[in-house]
């Protein structure tokens, strides 16, 4: 992985709910969820895929994880989309690389549930050649 999947700094307020970056690094919240600008990153993951022009790749979808909070709590994480679209057609010539970013959807409860802290996990991505 060339980069993790970040979501930023934000506060889940007094009901929850759901906290999106999108492929293209787009950040967006749902609920009582309050976006913060608090100077932290939030981007999609991005992978680097070597594989000869003209393979076909799909991306498979994941089940979602529980990411755990280093001040108690967990939060559910969902991978959501890539860029290039799956499937994607790869044109550059071995060995480069071709870019793939990949955003996803967090559900948070209320702010008892889900206290301040760092929250981390691991996802699997798996790639089918078809």
């Amino acid at each position: 992985m060339a980069q993790p999947l970040a979501f930023g700094a934000f506060s889940p307020g007094a009901s929850g709910g759901t906290i999106t970056v999108t492929p293209a690094g787009t950040r967006s919240s749902s609920g009582s969820v309050v976006l913060l600008s608090l100077g932290y990153a939030y981007n999609p993951a991005m992978f680097y895929v070597r594989a000869n022009p003209g393979t076909v790749l799909s991306v498979l979808a994941t089940p979602p994880v529980t990411l755990t909070g280093s001040g108690g709590g967990t939060i559910t994480l969902q991978t959501s989309g890539t860029l290039p679209a799956s499937p994607f057609v790869t044109t550059l010539p071995w060995p480069q690389q071709t870019t793939l970013l990949m955003g996803g959807i967090l559900t948070v409860g209320n702010i008892a549930s889900n206290p301040p802290g760092t929250y981390t996990g691991t996802f699997t991505v798996t790639l089918v050649r078809e």
